[in-house]
């Protein structure tokens, strides 16, 4: 009995103590979160590394063309101007605004009333 009583003493005092309440959690995740960043970085190490394999763009081309049958488009120079010109060439003054359906509502039938509406005018 007097043993018993000496354990349920230190676990009772353990208990209250803050270190194993809040210090020893705190030291697991500080541990823990360095061997969860070491795999992390390890990810983006060898994720880098294979993107440095690939040395030039005409190379990604030829094995896309030859691999998977995909051709890519003429890379363009984008300036303001050419976007500007293509706007200018847009008819933006005669619009008109367009309800989309309410969840409610079944797309199909609006769709439907709206072109009757259109045809009617």
């Amino acid at each position: 009995i007097g043993q018993m009583e000496k354990m349920i003493k230190i676990i009772s005092h353990a208990k209250n103590n803050q270190f194993i309440k809040y210090g020893i959690p705190f030291f697991i995740l500080v541990a823990g979160g360095s061997f969860g960043l070491k795999h992390f970085t390890s990810i983006r190490f060898e994720y880098k590394a294979s993107r440095q394999m690939i040395k030039n763009k005409s190379e990604v081309e030829k094995m896309l063309e030859e691999e998977k049958g995909i051709k890519l488009k003429p890379k363009e120079d984008v300036t303001i101007e050419k976007i500007y010109e293509e706007v200018e060439k847009k008819d933006i003054d005669t619009w008109s605004n367009v309800r989309g359906p309410r969840p409610w509502e079944d797309s199909k039938q609006v769709q439907k009333e709206f072109k009757a509406q259109a045809a009617s005018t």
